[in-house]
């Protein structure tokens, strides 16, 4: 089973991303992936039977839907991983449904944790591998984080032998997109064992999209059921457009298994590659309502190879929603919740925990 889990830049402890400063953006990926957020100290836990109320020792920062990991309780039923609920500066609260406990007692302390990847090699040369979790296909993502003009590159194989040796690479020309001054500036994660979606904030009004990690083969027996998309390999962002080429990728293989095959994430409503970029008014006329679909995998020439999760294509202009914008879901969608981002020219809506 995969836990879902969103980061943000706006938690607390989480690491900037800065341009020209190498190491920010492997950090990013380290705290979100594998290592998780510094813990923060936790002064009381309370429990009525069906909510926990936690009192951190100071302002925490952790947004509702962050999945916390608690630990040091002596009374286990409170250690664990829960998706936060309801905040405010000092308290949050999560769901537990059980034979009421007693107030926590124990060195308490409540963490952001990492999504499950490991990191097998030491990097080397400024060069970082960060392989997917456990009941993935164990595929890797080799950051190559080093002079690059706004983006580094940002890649896949199936398998490697250190941080910079890999068999069968895939999506070579894909980057990720970094910071174009020399302030941190926003990004958002969301993440599990299996895949990583990255929304990265860089020029002043270019917001860039990545994606790598494994999607719902429609074929049980598709053993190379991983994709990695991202930014072409542009000179800077202000050609950077998702009407253009300057987004692409590849799966690891065709589905005769043998080469790399051409990327195209589409919507069953759209049949394009221009995702994020509806023609829908908003609100919809007929019910007031926001439209959204789900992306659908294929290689070239239109052969489907699966879906992607917790990933949304918005049916109206990109400018339907405000940045950030966070929403429950209806019909459908009833009962999970979503963040709309704006990327340039696009959107995207990312599933929150």
């Amino acid at each position: 089973m995969t836990t879902l889990r969103y980061f943000s830049s706006e938690m607390a402890g989480s690491p900037g991303n800065t341009s020209n400063v190498v190491g920010t953006t492997s950090a990013m990926l380290d705290a979100c992936l594998i290592d998780g957020f510094v813990p923060q100290g936790i002064s009381s836990m309370s429990h009525d039977g069906t909510t926990v109320t936690v009192t951190m020792t100071a302002a925490h920062g952790i947004p509702k839907s962050a999945v916390m990991t608690i630990s040091g309780a002596n009374e286990a039923g409170y250690n664990g991983e829960f998706v936060v609920l309801v905040v405010d500066a000092t308290t949050l609260s999560y769901g537990l449904v059980q034979t009421a406990l007693a107030n926590a007692t124990g060195a308490l302390l409540g963490t952001i944790g990492g999504a499950g990847w490991t990191k097998p090699f030491a990097p080397t040369n400024n060069v970082h591998a960060y392989k997917t979790g456990a009941g993935s296909l164990s595929r890797f993502m080799q950051l190559s984080e080093t002079t690059g003009l706004y983006s580094y590159a940002c890649h896949g194989y199936e398998d490697m032998t250190d941080s910079e040796t890999g068999s069968n690479a895939f999506a070579p020309t894909s980057r990720l997109a970094r910071p174009s001054s020399t302030s941190s500036k926003p990004w958002h994660i969301l993440a599990t064992e299996n895949f990583l979606y990255i929304v990265t904030n860089g020029h002043t009004t270019s917001v860039a999209l990545y994606l790598f990690g494994d999607y719902n083969t429609i074929d049980a027996a598709d053993p190379y059921a991983t994709l990695c998309f991202g930014m072409a390999d542009l000179a800077n962002w202000s050609s950077f457009n998702v009407n253009s080429n300057s987004l692409q990728g590849q799966i690891a293989r065709n589905r005769l298994g043998v080469n790399p095959a051409t990327l195209q994430l589409m919507t069953h409503h759209t049949c394009t590659i221009k995702i994020g970029s509806g023609t829908m008014t908003y609100p919809q006329q007929n019910d007031g309502s926001f439209h959204m679909a789900g992306l659908e995998v294929f290689e070239s020439n239109y052969l489907k190879r699966g879906t992607l999760d917790h990933i949304f294509s918005p049916l109206h202009l990109p400018t339907a929603l405000a940045n950030q914008t966070t929403f429950d879901g209806q019909g459908d969608y009833a009962g999970r919740r979503f963040i709309y981002l704006q990327l340039r020219s696009m959107a995207v809506v990312f599933e929150l925990p």
